[in-house]
């Protein structure tokens, strides 16, 4: 089961960085990719991780065990910090 708070602040930072390209994303979803679906450019998605880490103090991706190019979709993204969270604790 998804944490809440992890899914709001990821889709909360996905729709800025939209918002910042002038692209207003009126829904979110899981299922969504994010390079097709939401037009994320490889620079957006470096921000993206940058602000999360920042958000949750974490980093899942600096292991080298996961790839930030092996995460397609918003919810797999989720799923990935959710579980550094639970690590980090």
């Amino acid at each position: 089961m998804m944490n809440r708070n992890v899914e709001e602040i990821i889709v909360r930072h996905i729709k800025e960085l939209s918002e910042e390209k002038g692209r207003l994303l009126p829904e979110v979803t899981k299922d969504q990719s994010i390079m097709e679906d939401l037009n994320l450019t490889s620079m957006q998605i470096s921000t993206l991780v940058s602000c999360l880490e920042t958000d949750f103090g974490v980093d899942p991706f600096a292991t080298g065990e996961i790839g930030l190019m092996d995460v397609s979709t918003v919810g797999e993204l989720c799923e990935i910090y959710e579980d550094a969270l639970r690590k980090k604790n």
